[in-house]
């Protein structure tokens, strides 16, 4: 597990579809209780993302004004994932958040939804439910996670 960690932490800002896939295979379960914990924002219309999305991830519809209204519902030992229509839109997230916390671990899911599903394997990780959770995840706090989509909604 240390080796595979080394690989999915020192990748830089930015997962191939095919990691990001294969670092949820090798975290699935591994991972629980108050270990590191991850958000998806998903900056997808929510047409596009009640079709198809990460099971999990919050769809987000984001402006730079949110940064640090976000940043403070992430938790600290939380990693974020971004994945948009385009890689600008989840690049240009990415950046305004490590521009307010240059420590957040965020990282940018590259070639978007449609890069991931042409990754084997990655069925498992789709969901159409609205909020739907999974280990992959590792949110258990339901209320933390509804908090964010709420109020940064409102």
């Amino acid at each position: 597990i240390k080796k595979n960690m080394e690989k999915f932490l020192h990748n830089g800002d930015t997962y191939t579809a095919e990691l990001f896939v294969e670092m949820a295979d090798v975290y699935e379960g591994t991972l629980s209780g108050d270990r590191q914990q991850t958000y998806v924002f998903d900056l997808r219309s929510k047409e596009e993302y009640d079709k198809g999305h990460i099971v999990g991830s919050i769809n987000i519809d984001f402006t730079p004004d949110m940064a640090e209204d976000l940043i403070e519902k992430i938790p600290s030992d939380y990693s974020v994932y971004v994945i948009g229509e385009t890689d600008k839109e989840a690049k240009e997230m990415a950046l305004k958040l490590k521009e307010v916390d240059e420590q957040l671990f965020v990282y940018v899911i590259e070639g978007g939804y449609d890069a991931l599903l042409e990754v084997d394997g990655f069925d498992k990780y789709i969901s159409t439910e609205s909020g739907a959770f999974s280990d992959f995840t590792r949110t258990k706090a339901e209320e933390k996670f509804n908090s964010i989509t709420n109020d940064v909604s409102a």
